[in-house]
């Protein structure tokens, strides 16, 4: 089985302490996410999710940043061992004691079944994946070819899952589509 990754909408959004940097790293003006420079690292995150009355309030292992920018603590990135996966950016996340790492996708697999899947009419989203298994093969995460500029949308595999469980992850949300509103939580 594969899982588009999400947040548990419990678990607490964070975006970036300084708005114009907030800006440049999501691609608000630019349509295209802008990877940190070693400069600009670690990025400060303060807890934010516009004004919503309540606020998503959870700590937990995963978390997301900004629009969909995904956000892994050490534990989550060793357990998974996610630098086998991608780009691994440090961020602070002011009033936690722990390292946590934006993680961006260098495993790319063109593996949908076209004519099968259901897409967003908006922003280009896989809305109902079907996928071509054999294409895949034994990646834990991966991201598609269309999404390369973004990376709005993660893929996981059921082992993904299994390491989730067996190191007691906890914000993860995994979904069959982006319409799944009752997903598998951490």
């Amino acid at each position: 089985m594969i899982y588009l990754l999400d947040v548990d909408t419990r678990y607490i959004i964070y975006m970036a302490e300084d708005e114009e940097l907030e800006y440049e790293l999501t691609g608000l003006f630019s349509d295209e996410v802008q990877l940190p420079s070693p400069e600009q690292l670690p990025v400060r995150l303060v807890p934010g999710f516009g004004d919503a009355k309540k606020q998503p309030n959870k700590e937990g292992d995963f978390h997301q940043f900004s629009a969909a920018q995904l956000l892994f603590s050490k534990k989550a990135v060793d357990a998974l061992g996610l630098e086998d996966y991608g780009d691994l950016y440090p961020m602070y996340l002011v009033e936690r004691d722990e390292t946590f790492y934006w993680f961006w996708s260098t495993v790319v697999i063109d593996c949908l079944d076209h004519e099968k899947t259901v897409w967003t009419s908006q922003f280009k989203l896989v809305d109902e994946p079907v996928f071509d298994d054999e294409k895949i093969g034994d990646a834990l995460i991966f991201t598609l070819p269309h999404d390369q500029k973004d990376q709005m949308q993660y893929f996981v595999s059921e082992r993904f899952k299994e390491i989730v469980v067996k190191a007691k992850l906890k914000g993860i949300a995994l979904k069959t589509g982006l319409r799944d509103f009752d997903p598998w939580v951490s």
